[in-house]
C-alpha cells in the first residue's frame, strides 16, 4: 500500500496517507482527485466509441501483445498517415553517433538519474542540494559543432542549462537532430523543456544561475491552469487573456513520469493507477503531444484519448508507488526532508516542531498564516519545558518564504522547513526570524537554557 499524496509505502489498513501528508491534506479531496482530469471529466470517447476504437485496433494491427504501434494509433487518431520520420543523412554522422553513444556511458557510471535504464523515475530529492545544485564527481565531454556537454550525478549541463529530470533517450534524440542540422544549442534545451513540461507539468531544466528558463508564457501555464485541483491557482490574467484568444477551447494535460527509455502516462483503471508507455521516438512523441493537445482537430484528440484508455488494459504497468502531479512530487520532497533530519523535526497532529541552528524550536502548523500561507510559523516558548505538548505556547508569528505562491504546497512548505532547520543564518537578512531569536534568548537564561537541552 502507498500514501496516495507523497506515494512512500506503508502499512495496509483504512488511513490511506501517511502521517507527514495527513497533516497538510484532505484524504477525501486527495482520493477524489486521484483520476487525471482528462478521464474524470469525461474527455474520452463513451463505451459505444471504445468499443470501435478496440475493433479497429484489432484490424490494423496496432499491438502484437508485447509493444504498441504508436506510428499506426497516431495514424487511427488523426485519420491519416503519420508522415514517417525522415533522416537527412550527412557526412561525418557516424562520429556524432559515437559521441552520444559515449555520453550516454559517462552518464551512467557517474549514476546521472535521466540514464538509470528502465527503472521509472521520480524527481530527484537529495536533500544535500535542495537548496542548490552544485558539480559532483562530473565530466566534460566535447561533441561535434562545438557543443559541450558536462555531466554529473545530478544534471546535464550545456549552454548554460542544467536539466536534470527526463527520460536520457529522447534528450539524446534530440541532440541528434541537432547535428543533423546545426543552430543554436540552446534551442536544444528548448525543445526538450518545452516537451517536458506538458508532458509532465513542471520544468525540466533551469538556467546555471538560478533565473527563469523562459520570459515568455509556455504552454505550462495553460496546462497547469485546468490540471489537477492540487495545483495552486495560474496567473488570472494571462489564463483569461489565453481563454479568451482560444474560444476556451482547453485541454486537460496528460500526468506523465519518465525512465530512461521515455514517459509514461498515469491514468485511473478500476481504483488503480496505471502507467502507459508512450512512443519512444522523438518525432511520434511530439506529434502525440500536438494531437492531444487537438492541433488535429478535436475529434483526433478525443480518438487519441479513447486509445491510451483502451491500451491501459493491455499495456499499463501497476504505477501506484510513483508520483505524478506537482503536488505529489512536491510532498515526496517535503518527506525525505523530514526523515532526513528526524533528530531536528518532529511531526505533531497538526504541524511539524523544527529545532533550528540556533538551538530554539519553531512551530510550522497548517493554518491561516501571514499573506495567505498555509503555513503559521511561530518560535514555540522557550519557557516550556516540552513544547510538543503545549502547541499553545508560542511567540509572535512570523512570515517566511511565502512569495512564491504559484508553486505547489509541498515546495512552499519545504522552504519553511528548510529556512528554520537555518534559523541562526537566515537570521541575519531575514529581521523577523532575528527579532524572534532576541526576544527568545530575552526570555530565558540562554546557558542554562541550552545546557539542559
Amino acid at each position: 500500500m502507498h500514501c496516495i499524496c507523497c506515494r512512500q509505502d506503508m502499512p495496509s489498513g483504512d488511513i490511506q496517507m501517511c502521517e507527514i501528508c495527513a497533516i497538510w491534506n484532505r484524504e477525501e479531496e486527495l482520493i477524489r482527485r486521484l483520476e487525471p482530469v482528462w478521464q474524470r471529466n469525461g474527455h474520452y470517447g463513451n463505451h459505444d466509441e471504445i468499443a470501435k476504437m478496440v475493433e479497429a485496433f484489432e484490424l490494423k494491427n496496432v499491438y502484437n501483445g508485447t509493444t504498441i504501434s504508436w506510428h499506426k494509433v497516431l495514424s487511427l487518431a488523426i485519420g491519416k498517415e503519420v508522415p514517417a520520420l525522415t533522416v537527412k543523412k550527412r557526412k561525418g554522422i557516424e562520429n556524432e553517433h559515437f559521441s552520444l553513444f559515449h555520453l550516454r556511458n559517462t552518464a551512467q557510471k557517474i549514476g546521472n538519474p535521466m540514464f538509470n535504464g528502465n527503472e521509472i523515475l521520480s524527481p530527484s530529492v537529495d536533500i544535500e542540494n535542495a537548496s542548490g545544485r552544485r558539480m559532483s564527481g562530473g565530466k566534460t565531454i566535447d561533441l561535434s559543432g562545438g557543443l559541450q556537454v558536462a555531466v554529473d550525478k545530478k544534471a546535464i549541463r550545456f549552454s548554460g542549462f542544467s536539466i536534470e529530470q527526463g527520460s536520457g533517450d529522447i534528450l539524446l534524440q534530440m541532440i541528434m537532430d541537432y547535428f543533423r542540422e546545426p543552430s543554436d544549442p540552446m534551442q536544444i534545451a528548448v525543445r526538450y523543456n518545452r516537451l517536458h513540461s506538458e508532458l509532465c507539468w513542471s520544468e525540466g531544466m533551469k538556467k546555471n544561475n538560478g533565473d527563469d528558463v523562459f520570459n515568455q508564457p509556455t504552454i505550462r501555464s495553460l496546462f497547469t491552469a485546468v490540471g489537477d485541483p492540487n495545483t495552486p491557482p495560474p496567473d488570472y490574467k494571462k489564463f483569461t487573456t489565453y481563454v479568451r484568444k482560444n474560444n476556451s477551447n482547453i485541454s486537460p494535460p496528460p500526468l506523465c513520469t519518465w525512465n530512461e527509455k521515455g514517459y509514461l502516462m498515469g491514468l485511473r483503471i478500476d481504483g488503480e493507477r496505471k502507467l502507459l508507455p508512450l512512443p519512444n521516438k522523438l518525432n511520434l512523441l511530439e506529434i502525440f503531444i500536438k494531437t492531444w493537445r487537438g492541433r488535429y482537430g478535436s475529434e483526433a484528440r478525443k480518438k487519441l484519448r479513447t486509445a491510451c484508455y483502451c491500451l491501459s488494459f493491455s499495456f499499463g504497468q501497476t504505477g501506484e508507488g510513483y508520483p505524478l502531479t506537482p503536488h505529489e512530487r512536491s510532498f515526496q520532497l517535503l518527506r525525505s526532508i523530514v526523515k532526513a533530519n528526524e533528530d531536528r523535526i518532529r511531526c505533531h497532529n497538526n504541524g511539524f516542531l523544527v529545532k533550528g541552528s540556533s538551538g530554539f524550536w519553531w512551530w510550522i502548523t497548517h493554518g491561516n498564516g501571514a499573506h495567505g500561507s498555509e503555513c503559521v510559523l511561530a518560535l514555540a516558548d522557550p519557557r516550556v519545558e516540552n513544547p510538543g505538548k503545549n502547541p499553545n505556547a508560542v511567540l509572535n508569528q512570523i512570515c517566511l518564504y511565502e512569495s512564491s505562491q504559484e508553486l505547489p504546497l509541498g515546495d512552499r512548505i519545504c522552504s519553511n522547513v528548510l529556512g528554520l532547520l537555518n534559523d541562526l543564518e537566515i537570521s541575519q537578512n531575514i529581521p523577523q526570524v532575528g527579532g524572534a531569536l532576541f526576544k527568545a534568548r530575552q526570555k530565558v537564561n540562554v546557558r542554562h537554557y541550552f545546557a539542559e537541552r
